[in-house]
């Protein structure tokens, strides 16, 4: 609180922040008949601001992780299965289809209420009334916070749960994929192949989750023994720094890189698909690229390149034969995913 009296902008916009979540219900007075709790019964978070680096916006976080005696809150939470799209596969969805789309789910974990009887281990210590002038007193989030371990999990499970709780209902079913697999936690990415088709998809996504009030919006690991002995903080050796200096002044290079968005150019009409998978190995590294081959009605052949990878060479395989075998496994995997 101290460190925030010093640097008003960043306290006005903390009070701001704070007083929507107040007008929103999502934060509430500890009532003074409840100022002690039942030993054990309770927790106290701190409270930090963090500044996006970029955006410079302000965002309240409650560090859970923050030890006490050596116990801290997250300790002794559950933080639930790894639910979560995986990023490659939303960007995969995200290329299979001529028109791209976007959405965000606004402030994702606030939208999951706790339980009463479990509010009091979200106590803080906050401004009487929002005001800085005033002194502190104790809160307590009604809501899942950013900062607890199991948030994630929890707020994965209510967002698909939003589109399986009425699963007689057959309609809005590109929604319901939509939202279920084109995720990946508050940021959704897909396509489409018309304009009309995308515009549906979100307006019927903002219409089944607006029943629960929720609103649509370089590498240390080394094959060599002297880095591997190098720390984070130590500078690179001299004889590396010719290497490192070519391979920084090559990034420039990469803006005249650029894959289209969709597998298959406008209008493009795919009649037949096929998955060609190459995978090759060296001393250095393994690696394998996947293309889609795309045949349209009268015969139009499209490639493109769907994903790649590369890695460097696992210290168990000894020999090319083994690399070229640990590379065709990759390769199998990654395709398996894409399909």
């Amino acid at each position: 609180m101290n460190r925030l009296r010093v640097d008003p902008d960043k306290l006005q916009q903390c009070v701001i922040s704070m007083g929507k979540n107040i007008d929103l219900g999502l934060i509430e007075k500890v009532p003074l008949d409840e100022q002690t709790p039942p030993e054990g019964k309770a927790w106290w978070i701190p409270v930090l601001p963090v500044t996006h680096p970029k955006r410079g916006k302000v965002r309240i976080v409650f560090d859970s992780s923050a030890k006490y005696c050596g116990i801290s809150l997250n300790l002794k939470l559950l933080q639930g299965p790894d639910i979560n799209n995986r990023l490659k596969n939303v960007l995969l969805n995200f290329r299979d289809g001529e028109i791209g789309f976007m959405a965000d789910i606004e402030s994702m974990f606030y939208a999951f209420s706790v339980d009463k009887k479990d509010r009091d281990f979200l106590r803080f210590y906050w401004y009487e009334d929002n005001d800085p002038l005033k002194d502190v007193i104790q809160n307590r989030a009604t809501v899942h916070v950013f900062g607890n371990a199991p948030s994630p999990a929890i707020a994965i499970f209510g967002l698909r749960y939003a589109t399986t709780a009425n699963e007689d209902d057959a309609s809005c079913t590109e929604a319901k994929n939509f939202i279920q697999n084109s995720f990946y936690m508050d940021d959704g990415v897909a396509a489409s192949n018309s304009s009309e088709q995308a515009i549906a998809i979100l307006k019927d996504a903002r219409k089944i989750l607006g029943k629960y009030n929720r609103a649509v919006i370089p590498p240390k690991a080394s094959s060599t023994k002297e880095l591997d002995a190098c720390g984070w903080d130590d500078p690179l050796p001299d004889k590396y720094k010719p290497s490192w200096e070519a391979w920084k002044s090559s990034l420039s290079s990469a803006s005249a890189v650029s894959v289209l968005r969709s597998y298959t150019p406008a209008g493009f009409q795919s009649t037949d698909r096929q998955l060609h998978v190459f995978c090759d190995a060296s001393e250095e590294a393994i690696g394998y690229a996947i293309y889609l081959r795309s045949q349209s009605s009268v015969g139009e052949i499209c490639v493109s390149l769907v994903m790649g990878n590369s890695k460097v060479a696992p210290r168990g395989a000894t020999s090319i034969p083994r690399m070229e075998l640990c590379a065709a496994v990759e390769a199998a995997r990654a395709a398996e995913e894409t399909i």
